[in-house]
């Protein structure tokens, strides 16, 4: 039977075997520190954007958006409310949004966290790399890519609602988000349930302390070797079993190409697409903030909205597409 530690042994021995590959698969620490915080300051744009909203627009959203239960086409609020019923949160029917930025704060926390101990993660090395990295390292960067894939959702997510509730006469105001942000609601949901379910529940504080008593055990070994490929077998399964209720469940090996190799190729794609979709999450907010009002659609203000969202849309789209082609390759 394949297991989580499994999987990793052998994702592990691959890469450990590649020859060649560990110069251009190294991750620089202020790399490694410019993405954390690029996903940290993403999660904050929301949450922001939210909190500055009313208590009131935010019932209404919510009464909006459980209005479209039975539409066949509100596919975003469909997961909205699939989400809330699931995991336990008592919040969300009556304020928009509540439970997410809950757990998009406890996410941020995490990595801040990182951000604030970058120098002991890296025990004053300047990068890491498959022979260097410990098992922390590879924890950590599962946790990096369970928050982009939650920050990723959460974007789409609010694209979608956005264009499926604002609709008047049978016309939707807004275009319609590209394919690929539903395709992320629907393909994702689960994992994003689970992720979302574990930080609304304790999953901040069960990972942190997992992590720093990681740190300082002798089962922080490094991964890899030049002989057999991975060390895992170093390690007491007991212990392996543990780590992986705790928290190595969400292990990655992706940041090594990601922020590696990639990063210098994507770093200006990346930037470009946090300042467009900063000011696209914070007009989404506005045009919603307006439509709760009953801000006449045809009003300067509202079509304002509706221009201005297009055209962040399309460029983030074409950013999107940009970085893809990389992460894809």
């Amino acid at each position: 039977m394949e297991t989580i530690f499994s999987k990793l042994h052998n994702a592990i021995a691959k890469m450990a075997g590649q020859a060649g590959l560990v110069k251009k698969n190294t991750v620089k620490k202020k790399d490694l520190y410019a993405s954390i915080e690029l996903t940290s300051q993403r999660l904050k744009s929301f949450t922001g954007g939210f909190e500055v909203m009313s208590d009131a627009d935010k019932r209404t959203l919510a009464d909006r958006i459980y209005a479209m239960k039975t539409k066949s086409d509100a596919q975003a609020c469909a997961a909205y409310i699939n989400l809330a019923a699931q995991t336990r949160s008592r919040t969300d029917s009556s304020s928009a949004f509540s439970s997410i930025i809950i757990a998009s704060k406890a996410i941020a926390n995490v990595l801040n966290n990182f951000l604030a101990n970058i120098d002991l993660i890296f025990e004053g090395a300047n990068d890491i790399n498959i022979h260097t990295a410990k098992l922390s390292h590879v924890a950590m960067f599962g946790f990096i890519e369970k928050a982009e894939m939650y920050s990723n959702y959460i974007v789409a997510l609010l694209y979608c609602i956005s264009y499926e509730v604002s609709v008047h006469n049978g016309t939707h105001e807004l275009d319609k988000p590209k394919p690929y942000k539903y395709s992320l609601i629907n393909d994702k949901y689960e994992e994003f349930k689970t992720f979302h379910d574990q930080m609304m529940h304790g999953g901040r504080e069960s990972y942190l302390n997992t992590f720093k008593s990681l740190i300082k055990s002798v089962d922080n070994i490094r991964v890899a070797n030049a002989d057999t490929g991975s060390n895992l077998n170093m390690i007491d399964d007991s212990q392996l079993q543990g780590y992986s209720r705790g928290f190595l469940y969400q292990y990655s090996l992706n940041p090594f190409k990601w922020i590696g190799e990639q990063w210098n190729l994507i770093r200006d794609a990346v930037y470009k697409k946090r300042e467009a979709e900063r000011e696209a999450i914070l007009t989404h907010i506005n045009f919603l903030t307006a439509e709760m009002n009953g801000k006449d659609p045809n009003s300067e203000e509202y079509q304002k909205y509706v221009k201005v969202i297009a055209a962040y849309n399309e460029m983030v789209a074409k950013l999107d597409q940009k970085i893809n082609a990389y992460y894809n390759e």
